[in-house]
């Protein structure tokens, strides 16, 4: 499963990483379309993949057998997770305000016993 190994505009991937790219991707869409927890997604998720790159940097000999990455992969993933961190931390709060409208009957009710008594 983590045999062969391809190269990308310069980044290795095999199979298992692909997968997690792929994953990851689908997540950060998944947080961006959501307006509410978008900020805290986008940090979450940059950190994380600030945090994955890092590693990468680190023991990128033990990772290229795992998950075929290489040292260009290790360059790439911090510098995306930082710029996915800091439009985190730039996008505004979003509060959303809900008012309800209600109309009151300006109707009045006459009880049976005052319109005999008139």
């Amino acid at each position: 499963m983590t045999g062969e190994t391809t190269t990308v505009i310069g980044m290795g991937f095999n199979i298992v990483m692909a997968a997690i790219t792929l994953l990851w991707r689908l997540v950060f869409l998944a947080a961006a379309g959501r307006p509410a927890e978008g900020r805290a997604g986008m940090i979450s998720l940059g950190v994380t993949l600030l945090a994955l790159g890092i590693v990468i940097l680190i023991e990128p000999d033990e990772l290229s057998e795992a998950l075929g990455v290489n040292q260009s992969s290790g360059v790439v993933y911090p510098i995306v997770g930082i710029v996915a961190a800091i439009a985190g931390i730039a996008s505004p709060t979003m509060v959303t305000r809900r008012a309800v409208a209600t109309r009151r009957s300006k109707t009045m009710f006459t009880s049976p016993d005052s319109a005999g008594s008139r």
